[in-house]
């Protein structure tokens, strides 16, 4: 299994959860994956301090209840 297939599954499986607080600080390079979208109980989600290199996934608007993302010091530009 590849690896942004591998991370599909596993975003798959994590419907109900609201904190993905650690995720900064981890080096990650690539995009941020849309399948993030479908979180819909997600509140926090923290990228800073990676190596992302896309724009934010437009899915990300789909998250009512998210209060917190952070996103700085990495190489990615436009928004949500």
């Amino acid at each position: 299994m590849n690896e942004m297939t591998y991370a599909s599954f596993l975003l798959c499986n994590l419907m109900f959860l609201e904190f993905c607080r650690d995720l900064s600080f981890n080096k990650l390079a690539s995009a941020i994956p849309h399948e993030l979208g479908e979180l819909s109980q997600l509140r926090m989600l923290y990228f800073d301090d990676n190596k992302l290199n896309d724009t934010l996934p437009k899915q990300l608007g789909k998250l009512s209840k998210l209060r917190e993302l952070w996103v700085t010091s990495n190489y990615n530009c436009g928004s949500a």
